[in-house]
């Protein structure tokens, strides 16, 4: 079958859907959802504790009587009630999988999924995938971590429910990884932004063109903010020569949103979680164009219900209709960034991908950046961050002076704050195969 003769949809119904049809059809499992949830030790309790019926959970409107759900309840049922916790609503029997976080921000947290858990990870993955332009006869090449990471395998499931042949990589090995894009001839491939930064220095370093070597078409960029960074999306592409697209998710709620052809944000899958935008502080719903935190109400969770889950992810919505013609809501910025690694520095929010962009723009800019907290930065007594101190990369042959204060009048442009700016050459920098650690901290 030819590219032009494929529908332009997955499921059409679906993606296409009103918006009054689609608020029916979540209050219909969001009915579903709450009684799921409320047979689990977990949320009984959570229930009981808010004063909130599940029988008066019936609309939309009702969402707000539901007590919210953070990592930190996870991690104290997984601690109490090793290791699965007391909000596993299946037997054992039915888990088909296990997984687990990193633990990068506290001790990881467990999650299951049955086979029906894993359908649901196909379906929304196929639909995004399609939404790239990814089509049966593409080669897939999966550059994640399989090691206990439930992303990995989402990626999998749904390359492999779109139809391509899949090539099972893993993380790591960069020499193997470009061997096998040339032998195989690779048109779709999933890394982090990092990696996908790191490899294409590897092929750089092998004489691999990218661009004329392979015959990458489009890429998923996801496990840290940058994707539907343009300056960080842009860079990635001119690299490459393909198309990047994103797909945030966590493992909690894993591809919960996905960019489409137009690359303009990404749409939720609506029919499977319901999005809450919620002022961090207040933690009452912001409006259009206004930052806040995303809330997930997982629709089709079966093994670990999930209600209001409160992500740490800042996203801003749009209630425009995008020209691709799906009708779901967009998240113009995708995920702007998370709580854990959110700076305030004298009441301005800083996200390390914000720092990136900019400095994406910049000339000269060798790649990489560090947030350096040291007891120049941080105030003693409160821990409070006073001033931001970057480490940048510069590029070889780069006048220093002029590119350090370009640095600096960049971010004082950006965020209204002057950094220090510490450069170091090119290629100074760890690069990180997995998630990039860009805060350091050097306080004695």
């Amino acid at each position: 079958m030819k590219a032009s003769e494929y529908p332009p949809y997955w499921h059409a119904e679906i993606e296409t859907m009103s918006r009054d049809q689609m608020r029916q059809l979540q209050e219909r499992k969001l009915r579903a959802a709450v009684r799921r949830a409320h047979g689990t030790a977990f949320y009984r309790r959570k229930l009981a504790e808010a004063g909130a019926d599940p029988e008066d959970i019936r609309t939309l409107a009702d969402l707000a009587r539901l007590p919210l759900t953070t990592k930190d309840d996870l991690r104290r049922s997984q601690a109490e009630q090793p290791p699965f916790g007391d909000y596993l609503a299946v037997p054992l029997t039915d888990v088909a999988g296990i997984f687990a976080s990193s633990g990068s921000t506290g001790e990881p947290t467990t999650a299951l999924a049955t086979a029906q858990d894993q359908q649901a990870w196909a379906e929304r993955g196929a639909r995004y995938f399609w939404a790239f332009g990814v089509r049966p006869h593409d080669v897939a090449q999966n550059m994640y971590n399989f090691q206990l990471f439930a992303g990995a395998w989402a990626v999998h499931h749904g390359m492999q429910r779109l139809g391509c042949a899949v090539i099972t990589m893993g993380v790591g090995n960069s020499e193997r990884q470009l061997q096998v894009m040339r032998r195989y001839g690779t048109t779709f491939t999933g890394m982090t932004p990092s990696y996908a930064f790191h490899l294409a220095g590897v092929a750089a370093q092998l004489g691999i063109d990218a661009r004329r070597d392979l015959q990458l078409r489009s890429m998923i960029i996801s496990g840290e903010p940058g994707a539907s960074v343009p300056a960080v999306r842009e860079r990635i592409e001119e690299l490459w020569g393909a198309r990047v697209y994103d797909w945030p998710g966590m493992q909690e709620a894993l591809g919960w949103s996905g960019s489409c052809e137009t690359q303009t944000g990404t749409h939720v899958a609506e029919d499977h979680f319901i999005l809450e935008v919620l002022d961090p502080e207040t933690r009452r719903a912001v409006g259009p164009g206004e930052t806040g935190v995303a809330v997930l109400t997982h629709l089709e969770a079966y093994a670990q219900p999930l209600l209001r889950w409160w992500t740490d992810d800042y996203v801003v919505y749009s209630t425009d209709y995008c020209a691709c013609g799906r009708t779901a809501h967009l998240l113009p910025c995708g995920i702007r960034g998370r709580a854990d690694d959110m700076l305030k520095i004298s009441g301005v929010r800083v996200w390390p991908s914000g720092i990136a962009s900019a400095l994406q723009e910049l000339p000269g800019f060798g790649g990489e950046f560090r947030i350096v907290k040291d007891d120049s930065t941080v105030q003693a007594a409160s821990g409070a961050l006073t001033r931001l101190k970057l480490r940048v990369e510069c590029g070889s042959g780069v006048d220093r002076e002029p590119f350090a204060a370009a640095v600096a009048a960049k971010l004082k442009g950006v965020f209204n704050i002057t950094p220090s700016v510490e450069l170091v050459d090119e290629k100074t920098l760890p690069r990180f195969e997995h998630k990039t650690q860009r805060i350091v901290d050097e306080r004695h």
